[in-house]
């Protein structure tokens, strides 16, 4: 019996260390495998325990186990990343045909697989040896090996953590808040971001602050498309607000497709038409840019139509709220045999401002001021102008370039506002030029004739005696645009001043909607074409100026200001806005010329402007 009772005890004891024995080597065999598929996370190295005000190890490895289920928790976000990411399910306009799924972010995994095994304590002699020791010793070697092992130093309310990543990855150094929650936050979005920009090349151009910013605002769009998919429209407001976000890391990424989608389409569904129309424009390029095959093609197919579309209801809103003058059949005729070699060779700086055509005359009439002189009397028609300082229309004293000039700067806002009302200023030639007091002078009276519009295409000019003069304009009513200059290493005007926030300092692009070599630039900068700008120069012969034969082209900040001028003019012709609400609405409509290849400064343009205008309540 007794022997019975040792064999059955020996069993048992020997089935229960071969359990343990299977135990540790499969831990040592999934310590290899982490090296190659993912690594285990070591508990934290605290540095300065005393700062953190508690136990360094404990916490050590409390943290190790937080980092563990956060990165879980981001392995689950970068899943809806992807499918807020994914092309699949767009709404088909005319074709039914669903496209492949071109964009999709396949689910990535951020490389750790949890806490590492802890030491396991096992007694084992032989011949009277210990050996227990080695084994511990071997899982600590290979769990180090193929562990993250990150430290932490605290300091008074702030803490830096580092450590090194895989081979190739370099080191981690993060500073930030030394709250425990906000560390884990900070490393693992940090690693997830480190793992997502391996397998989307695209998103290397952001940080890892706005990888964050990013996966929030994508979860949020998964979160809004479901509750679309169930029937619920949910606040344009909501949208909005994950616009903002999408819409600055969309320019930062040009090349991303899937993000360019995804950004037009959460446009598409804030009802903001003007930003998802350019989203769509910039997604179509980017597929024309790569190799086409047949999934490629079917999606360029969809994003046209969708363009189509949505450009389509965009035209019939602009009715509603700027009725032409004419109907669609004259229009076309008008453009066949009334237009002149002139105003052909305004289409390529209409296009850049997005230009609507047949602007009607029984509009709110708009009064924009522009100082220089006095424009030729057969440029304009008698009553679309008034002449201070004389009793008529008379010229023949003011020098022969300001009236020249001053044409041609006319011309630049009529290019977008044909139906724009002007207010000039005579300059003579007795007057001692341009200095500063008869620029003061001169701009002083234009703004006593109370203008919807000044329009200062001298300078720059700067200093406290014109910031305040602004100011006081604006504060009246009067929309002050003013001209940046043509001088690239000259301070841009009014830089870090409030002003700059009241007035439009407008800078210059290009013919292909790219900032003009001589234009100086601010991030406060408007921005429209003022370069090979046409116009029809004025010669003085007899004593009377005539139109030369041929059109020539001006350049400079000066007609990018004026043409700038006509499209605000456009916007008040529809409707008595402040000078404040006109700024923030171009600002908010600018749009980057989306035929380019690579990404161009964001102009204004006419007809977002007065989409966007058709879409607010009066």
């Amino acid at each position: 019996m007794v022997l019975l009772l040792r064999i059955w005890i020996f069993i048992t004891l020997g089935i229960l260390l071969a359990g343990a024995s299977v135990w540790y080597v499969n831990s040592l065999w999934q310590t290899f495998r982490h090296s190659t598929r993912a690594r285990v996370i070591l508990p934290f190295n605290i540095i300065n325990s005393k700062a953190a005000g508690t136990d360094g190890e404990k916490l050590g490895s409390v943290m190790a186990h937080m980092l563990s289920a956060r990165l879980s928790q981001l392995q689950q976000e970068l899943i809806a990343t992807a499918d807020a990411l994914d092309t699949k399910n767009q709404k088909i306009v005319e074709d039914q045909k669903v496209p492949q799924d071109l964009t999709r972010v396949q689910p990535i995994s951020i490389g750790y697989s949890g806490v590492a095994f802890k030491e396991v304590d096992l007694k084992m002699s032989v011949g009277g040896i210990d050996l227990s020791g080695i084994f511990s010793l071997a899982q600590r070697f290979f769990s180090e090996r193929n562990g993250l092992q990150l430290s932490v130093n605290y300091e008074e309310a702030t803490s830096v953590v580092v450590g090194t990543l895989e081979e190739s990855k370099g080191s981690i150094w993060l500073a930030g808040s030394d709250k425990t929650g906000d560390i884990i936050d900070r490393v693992a979005y940090y690693l997830a971001y480190q793992r997502f920009i391996e397998v989307v090349k695209e998103a290397e151009a952001i940080t890892p602050e706005e990888f964050k910013d990013l996966m929030l605002a994508l979860k949020k769009v998964k979160e809004l498309n479901r509750l679309i998919s169930k029937g619920r429209q949910p606040e344009q407001q909501t949208f909005q607000e994950i616009i903002t976000t999408l819409d600055s890391l969309a320019q930062k990424t040009p090349n991303w497709s899937a993000l360019l989608h995804v950004t037009a389409e959460t446009a598409e569904n804030a009802k903001n038409t003007p930003k998802a129309l350019d989203y769509y424009k910039l997604e179509y390029a980017q597929l024309q840019k790569d190799p086409q095959s047949a999934e490629k093609e079917a999606q360029s197919k969809h994003i046209q139509n969708k363009i189509a579309l949505l450009t389509k209801e965009f035209d019939e809103k602009l009715k509603l709220s700027f009725p032409t003058a004419t109907t669609k059949s004259e229009l076309e005729t008008s453009s066949i045999t009334e237009r002149s070699a002139t105003e052909r060779l305004l289409d390529p700086v209409r296009r850049l401002i997005g230009y609507v055509p047949n602007q009607a005359e029984n509009t709110r009439p708009v009064r924009v001021a522009i100082l220089g002189g006095v424009p030729p009397k057969n440029l304009l028609k008698r009553e679309q102008m008034e002449v201070l300082n004389s009793s008529s229309a008379d010229t023949e004293n003011q020098e022969s370039y300001l009236t020249d000039y001053t044409a041609s700067v006319t011309q630049a806002v009529l290019l977008s506002a044909p139906h724009a009302h002007f207010i000039f200023s005579n300059v003579h030639a007795s007057s001692g030029g341009m200095g500063t007091t008869a620029l003061l002078d001169m701009i002083n009276d234009l703004a006593r004739a109370k203008p919807d519009i000044l329009v200062i295409t001298y300078g720059p000019l700067e200093g406290k005696v014109f910031e305040n003069a602004f100011e006081s304009f604006t504060e009246g009513g009067i929309l002050v645009l003013l001209a940046a200059g043509n001088e690239p290493k000259r301070p841009f005007p009014f830089a870090g001043r409030p002003i700059l926030n009241k007035i439009m300092v407008v800078s210059s692009v290009d013919e292909k909607g790219f900032a003009s070599s001589f234009s100086p630039s601010d991030p406060k900068s408007f921005w429209a074409p003022g370069e090979k700008i046409p116009v029809q120069k004025y010669k003085l012969q007899d004593g009377q100026f005539s139109v030369e034969t041929a059109p020539d082209f001006v350049s400079g900040t000066s007609f990018a200001t004026a043409v700038a001028a006509g499209i605000a003019a456009t916007v008040l012709s529809v409707r008595a806005l402040s000078p404040d609400a006109v700024i923030k609405l171009l600002r908010e409509t600018a749009t980057p010329f989306t035929s380019s290849t690579n990404a161009t400064p964001a102009i204004l343009n006419q007809k977002m402007a007065l989409t966007k205008l058709a879409d607010r309540p009066h």
